[in-house]
């Protein structure tokens, strides 16, 4: 027998996601029945080959498969329920969507499909021409929607191509997986997601129609899974585990499964769908237009938003810690927090105040929530415009800086602060920084009723400053609500790993030859002993002895060596880090006349004061 994809793991995944065999002869019909529905009290998918498609009306060149939708869109709009035929109409509009991706783009029609999804739209379909909004999924009764995982689906495009799974909802295809054999060592999980980014498939390009409905693509080889959105570059695709998941995560078929059945669940799929979906624009350099992405999340975010959703609405507790590691995207966590926070309506539209430490970060915190277009944010520009919405009781989402809380005045004679109301959630960014001093003693006073939960990927565990024990509930195992930790950033490819290399940086002072030579200088100036003792506390600062020209230029001789030789071979990245800003400028142009300004970038704070 010869060993492919479709023999291990197609057929192993088809059988972990529908719960059912497919080696004796599949059941063409993949009907919901109402006892299937009772006795599933967790939704599963139904199993039908893609060969079966065509008893359903679905021909090659179709994206939908009519039946179900029909049946979907009648048991889901009650106007459409009495008049069956109102649902042709749907139908008709939804294929116009598809063709919108050969005129604005396939991220822009997905876009447009989206919002059909979230039933953003209406049509003139009640009674005397009334319009009434548009339902194609069940976001809340699970069990009223029809489930259904497809192998060898056969589509028609700009070519013919035959895709390994498709999950279709509702009759409408939100899921495609590209498969690979598990039995060749060359073949990887990227071979696959490439039939979807180029080679010689392009299945975006050349299929784009099929996907305008799409939520997400997966890839694996039966050692690994990874996901992408439609048009994601292959660094954007990710692993799906658990935050739980602490140990290295072997690389074989039970992690496959696994992390498909995590992710695969119509109940994730559904809640990616309404609640984890952003559209951005993305800057592609100064003075070009941007240009639109799709953004899903990573499963830290995923788990640290929900969790935070969950506190909010348990109440077990008013605070929470979110201890996930730099770079793991804290800021499109609080972004789909908010989002969430905003739109469940038992939270009775609660006000949600995003707070940075740094002007820097405030600019970007504000760039992902305006790129992203989410409604109902202020950016507050003052400390008295912050205390304004607070007095006046704002339900915006607000972007403000912990310093604009310097000049509320605490009245220890008034408990209720300045806004009493519960449903106030603060979302601390770098949480272990200012928040134990008088600044955080302010928040706190002015909200003391609001929910607070501290994001940070570096918590401080001290007598004095102790993110733990102000953040952290004491109901919660260790203090913190959701851990995404450095290890398994790294393990994940979220971030980079960093590699030590110690290097020797003589600094040796001959204090006896410099004491002969400021008494010649001191003596040749005419100095008095007040003048000497000032000119020598400037002169003997740390930062005069680190930046010596010879020794600055002598360091950025090695590095360069050192990069050439061990570094740029291995296509690898370095850093480097200085005492102060002015050491940063020098250090730069000494490293771009060695390397070239191209190999270069300075990365620094600009935001406190010229350089002296």
């Amino acid at each position: 027998m010869t060993f492919n994809e479709q023999n291990t793991i197609e057929t192993a995944l088809i059988e972990h996601l529908s719960g059912r065999s497919i080696t004796t002869p599949p059941n063409t019909h993949a009907e919901e029945s109402p006892e299937y529905k009772s006795s599933h009290a967790e939704v599963d998918w139904q199993y039908i080959h893609g060969d079966n498609l065509v008893l359903y009306g679905k021909q090659p060149q179709d994206v939908f498969v009519d039946t179900w939708l029909k049946d979907s869109l009648c048991r889901l709009n009650k106007p459409l329920a009495v008049n069956p035929d109102l649902a042709d109409e749907v139908i008709h509009r939804l294929r116009g969507v598809l063709l919108e991706a050969n005129y604005s783009g396939l991220i822009r029609a997905n876009e447009l499909f989206h919002d059909w999804l979230l039933g953003r739209t209406s049509m003139p379909l009640g009674k005397d021409g009334e319009h009434i909004t548009i339902h194609l999924l069940d976001f809340e009764n699970l069990q009223n929607n029809h489930y259904v995982i497809c192998q060898q689906v056969a589509f028609t495009g700009t070519r013919d191509a035959y895709f390994d799974l498709v999950l279709y909802v509702n009759g409408l295809p939100l899921v495609v997986g590209e498969l690979k054999t598990p039995v060749r060592d060359a073949i990887s999980w990227q071979d696959g997601a490439a039939d979807f980014l180029g080679g010689h498939k392009q299945y975006w390009q050349n299929q784009k129609g099929f996907f305008v409905p799409n939520l997400l693509c997966f890839a694996t080889e039966g050692k690994t899974f990874y996901y992408g959105a439609v048009g994601a570059r292959f660094k954007n695709w990710a692993p799906w585990h658990s935050t739980e998941d602490r140990d290295s995560i072997p690389r074989d078929l039970r992690t496959v499964l696994k992390s498909a059945k995590r992710l695969l669940a119509p109940q994730t799929l559904l809640a990616i769908l309404q609640s984890f979906v952003v559209f951005s624009t993305a800057k592609t350099g100064a003075g070009k237009p941007g240009h639109k992405i799709k953004i899903l999340p990573r499963y830290p975010q995923y788990e640290g938003a929900r969790a935070i959703v969950k506190r909010v609405k348990t109440r077990d507790a008013r605070q929470g810690l979110i201890w996930h590691f730099q770079g793991s995207g804290k800021s499109l966590l609080m972004l789909f927090a908010a989002q969430m926070l905003k739109s469940d309506p038992e939270l009775k539209n609660p006000t949600v105040i995003v707070v940075v430490d740094r002007v820097d970060l405030d600019s970007q915190i504000n760039s992902v929530f305006n790129n992203a277009a989410v409604k109902n944010v202020t950016p507050v520009k003052s400390c008295k415009a912050l205390a304004r919405e607070l007095q006046q009781d704002s339900r915006q989402i607000l972007i403000t800086t912990i310093f604009k809380f310097d000049e509320i005045e605490i009245d220890e004679k008034n408990p209720k602060g300045l806004n009493n109301r519960e449903n106030i959630i603060v979302l601390v960014d770098e949480a272990h920084r200012t928040q134990e001093g008088n600044l955080g003693g302010k928040m706190r006073w002015a909200l003391p009723r609001a929910f607070f939960f501290g994001l940070t990927g570096t918590p401080i565990s001290g007598l004095e400053r102790n993110t733990f024990k102000l953040f952290g509930a004491s109901n919660d195992p260790g203090r913190y609500l959701n851990r995404y930790s450095y290890k398994q950033s790294i393990r994940d490819a979220a971030t980079l790993p960093v590699k030590f290399e110690p290097r020797l940086a003589e600094l040796r002072i001959d204090q006896e030859t410099i004491n002969k030579e400021f008494e010649k200088l001191a003596a040749r100036h005419d100095l008095s002993e007040e003048e000497k003792a000032f000119v020598s506390k400037k002169a003997g600062k740390l930062a005069n002895l680190l930046k010596a020209p010879k020794r600055i230029t002598a360091i950025a001789d090695d590095i360069a060596a050192h990069f050439r030789s061990h570094v740029e071979p291995k296509q690898l990245k370095a850093m480097v880090v200085v005492y102060d800003r002015d050491a940063v400028v020098q250090m730069y142009y000494l490293l771009a006349k060695r390397l070239g300004r191209e190999a270069v970038e300075a990365v620094m704070n600009i935001s406190q004061g010229v350089i002296e």
